[in-house]
């Protein structure tokens, strides 16, 4: 297991069989192939977090977050950047705000799907419900089985949302 406190600088770490927990002041982070469960904030900096074996839970701002190929469950909360959440299998919990996200539901997979933008764009592909008013769009459905729920809140921002 590691436990990373960084104040300035940038974080990288490969091949960790334990899960990953810290945080990033003013810099960047970089985990890929981690087995275990990743928690993680990085303030002003960009991240990056890839093959995970567990679940990924991160929080950043001011910057680009990159999360690919996780086992479990993702949780992000972003402020002030770009957010690329790619091939999710399982559940999510994904709120952006000042920023663009663009999420990407991996095989035939169950989600429950509940997305919002509020003062924002909303852009999808999927068979999904869609509600709309001056200042909010609202998503929902169920996508395969639903066993996962994925909800999605992006405020001042735009989301696309996907399955490949």
């Amino acid at each position: 297991p590691l436990n990373v406190q960084l104040l300035g600088g940038d974080f990288e770490a490969w091949d960790v069989a334990g899960p990953v927990e810290g945080s990033v002041q003013m810099g960047a982070l970089e985990l890929a192939r981690v087995a275990g469960d990743v928690t993680f904030s990085v303030d002003q900096g960009a991240a990056r977090v890839v093959e995970v074996g567990g679940n990924v839970q991160l929080k950043g701002s001011y910057g680009q977050v990159e999360i690919a190929r996780v086992a479990g469950d993702v949780r992000l909360e972003h402020s002030f950047g770009e957010a690329d959440v790619r091939d999710v299998t399982r559940g999510a919990d994904i709120t952006v705000r000042f920023g663009e996200v663009e999420v990407v539901l991996l095989g035939e997979g169950g989600w429950n799907v509940e997305a919002m933008a509020q003062m924002g764009a909303l852009e999808t592909d999927l068979p999904l419900r869609r509600e709309q008013s001056e200042v909010r769009t609202v998503m929902s459905g169920v996508i395969g089985d639903g066993a996962h729920d994925v909800r999605i809140e992006v405020y001042q921002g735009a989301l696309r949302l996907t399955r490949r």
